[in-house]
């Protein structure tokens, strides 16, 4: 629809967890836009100063820092940006960004984006979809399986040793065949718990994020 539509747009995305980082990044695709991921507050300090950013979204508590330092350079810039964070308090840096309590339904930040740039009044009201047909899940969905990434993980950390890039590298490849196995709402949690572990084990997923290192 026009209205979301983010086509031609280029959209940063600050978001350190895995699982929500992918959901809320194959929203912003599906609307158009192109992705710049920052998964800590290094990298998001260096992208906020890249040239064609039209929007951003970010999540505050990040486990490097606070991400409210991204909000003065955004500003500066004239940059809309929309703060999705489980964060009660923000600070005086951030305001003027629309905060939107984590977890929220990905397609909210889409409109709530594309809300900003064409500066038309946002009504943010979550909105159900077939968990067949697309990629991005309700919050309560999403949650769940928060659940269970957190309890595979808990499970196959040990196999992935002390190496941060084996253990990012095998958190994501974790995160994206979660994903993948809950999309056609055929599997429960527990099926989705046991194949995503052998999978992650194996090194299987069929979609990365892209590989930039913290």
């Amino acid at each position: 629809m026009e209205s979301t539509s983010l086509a031609g747009r280029t959209i940063l995305l600050v978001e350190d967890e895995p699982l929500i980082a992918l959901n809320i990044g194959a929203a912003l695709k599906k609307a158009g836009a192109v992705v710049v991921a920052a998964r800590c507050l290094r990298d998001a300090v260096r992208l906020v100063g890249q040239d064609g950013i039209s929007a951003a979204v970010l999540d505050l508590g990040l486990q490097d820092g606070s991400a409210d330092t991204v909000c003065g350079p955004l500003k500066d810039r004239n940059i809309p940006f929309i703060l999705h964070s489980g964060h009660g308090h923000v600070g005086e840096v951030c305001h003027g960004g629309i905060v939107i309590p984590k977890p929220a339904n990905p397609e909210t930040l889409v409109d709530a984006v594309a809300g900003r740039l064409h500066q038309r009044k946002l009504v943010v009201m979550p909105r159900a979809h077939d968990l067949n047909d697309n990629a991005s899940f309700l919050p309560q969905t999403l949650t769940m399986l928060g659940e269970v990434f957190d309890y595979v993980w808990a499970s196959v950390a040990q196999k992935f040793g002390d190496d941060p890039d084996a253990i990012e590298g095998a958190r994501i490849r974790l995160a994206t065949i979660v994903l993948e196995l809950a999309k056609d709402g055929q599997l429960g949690p527990t099926q989705i718990a046991q194949t995503a572990r052998r999978l992650v084990l194996q090194g299987s997923a069929r979609a990365v994020l892209d590989d930039r290192r913290c």
